[in-house]
This record gives structure tokens, sequence and C-alpha cells, in this order.
């Protein structure tokens, strides 16, 4: 009986960190645009602080307009709706995103 019951608690912690943690949609954006933009390279009018500025928020704007974020209460995934389809792009936990499809997201093809 206690081993269940400190399982249960134990299980009810981790559910409740899980959910204090989770990621918002800005979270998904700025790691999405961070990965347009590294895949960018550098790029000499990158150097400029304010060109640099505004492709930035360029690309977060673009991405808040074509992006959404189903949230399951544990977690969350980012999606984005383009080339007529949607496509599941990033996933996000315990104050993380990752991205899990970049090639689609860099308009790379899949062999």
């Amino acid at each position: 009986m206690k081993k269940t019951l400190f399982a249960l608690l134990a299980l009810f912690i981790l559910a409740g960190i899980l959910v204090i943690t989770r990621p918002g949609k800005k979270q998904h954006t700025d790691v999405i645009a961070q990965t347009i933009i590294s895949a960018m390279g550098n790029n000499e009018k990158m150097e400029n602080p304010q060109v640099s500025n505004f492709v930035r928020n360029s690309i977060k704007s673009a991405i808040t307009t074509v992006m959404e974020v189903e949230d399951y209460y544990i977690f969350n995934i980012g999606k984005m709706n383009y080339a007529g389809s949607e496509k599941r792009i990033s996933i996000g936990a315990l104050g993380q995103v990752y991205v899990i499809d970049k090639e689609n997201i860099l308009g790379k093809k899949k062999k």
C-alpha cells in the first residue's frame, strides 16, 4: 500500500512539474527562428545589427502567422501550415523546445 501511494505521489509530482515547465508559443517561435537564422550562415549584411534585427523580427513574425502550438498539458507540439499541409516541427517539454523537422523548415528535401 505504501509503495503504491508513493508511486502515485511521485507520478503526481512529475506531472505537476511537466505542466508548470511546458513552454509557450513564443519559445517555439524563438527556437524555430533561431534554427532558420543559423541555417542562413554568416553573411556580411547580417553582421549589421539593424539588418540582423530586421531579419530576425521578420522571420519571427512570419513564423507566428503560420505556426500553432497544440497543448497536451504535460508537453506541446508546434505545427506549421505550409505547402498545403500541416507539419509537426517542434516538441516542447520541461522548459525546452526541440526541433524535430529541420529539413522541412529549411526547405530541404528528405530522401
